[in-house]
């Protein structure tokens, strides 16, 4: 997962290219974990009922002196099935949480390249101007500007 989020500042059209597919990837490995999430939490909630049922059929096997709505609850929490489901949904929960991790990591990385194609563009990765090539090209500008003026003085008057 690291891999798809570095950015490698030297291939920016490279990186451009392969961000729409990675963000699809990571977006449809998301989906996947959620509906999975989705599945657990169906099963941990059947295996509830199905515990409750079974405490309250048969209290004494679950060591439940009063049948109560709380007795029974903290029967079921401490079921062994229940316990499974609900350490599945977590681990599950964790999975999720780590794709959606990713997920965000690569919006910020598309905000990233935006930035990065924006400096590329203002010139932010041209190398340094040793000070000779400096006076050099304020020369040159300025030769441009007079030679620009004079031809615009050269110019007759159309009164």
């Amino acid at each position: 997962m690291k891999n798809l989020i570095r950015i490698d500042p030297q291939n920016l059209d490279q990186e451009w290219l392969e961000q729409a597919e990675h963000m699809y990837q990571a977006c449809l490995m998301l989906t996947d974990a959620k509906y999975k999430v989705a599945q657990l939490r169906s099963k941990l909630d059947l295996v509830q009922a199905k515990v409750a049922k079974k405490v309250r059929m048969n209290p004494d096997a679950y060591d439940v002196t009063k049948v109560t709505i709380e007795s029974v609850k903290d029967a079921v929490m401490l079921s062994d099935e229940f316990q499974a489901a609900n350490t599945e949904l977590i681990e599950a929960m964790h999975t999720q949480g780590k794709i959606q991790a990713t997920v965000d990591a690569l919006d910020h990385k598309k905000k990233a390249l935006e930035a990065l194609g924006y400096m590329y563009a203002q010139n932010f990765y041209a190398a340094p101007k040793t000070p000779e090539r400096l006076n050099a090209d304020m020369e040159a500008a300025g030769a441009r500007a007079a030679a620009r003026k004079k031809a615009t003085g050269a110019k007759p008057s159309s009164k």
